[in-house]
């Protein structure tokens, strides 16, 4: 039986961002997909895929949460 590994440096789940649409692709499901109008959508997709398909990994989820915070923080300084 074959098993999978992990690199550290790899990332589970990217986002693919063009001028008008966002896709989260994982590396591990050739299979799996989601086409976005906006990076808080395919955020949320990839974050829903990495919880069900990769319990293990919280990269994804990590990094998500990390940007969000910087969003939040710059949108708070430009109200000043």
């Amino acid at each position: 039986m074959k098993t999978k590994t992990r690199t550290s440096d790899r990332r589970l789940i990217e986002l693919d961002v063009s001028s008008t649409t966002i896709l989260a692709l994982c590396a591990e499901c050739p299979h799996w997909y989601s086409l976005r109008l906006t990076k808080e959508e395919a955020e949320m997709e990839g974050c829903t895929h990495e919880e069900r398909c990769h319990p293990e990994s919280k990269d994804f989820r990590r990094r998500v949460y990390f940007a969000q915070l910087k969003r939040k923080e710059r949108a708070r300084e430009r109200k000043e």
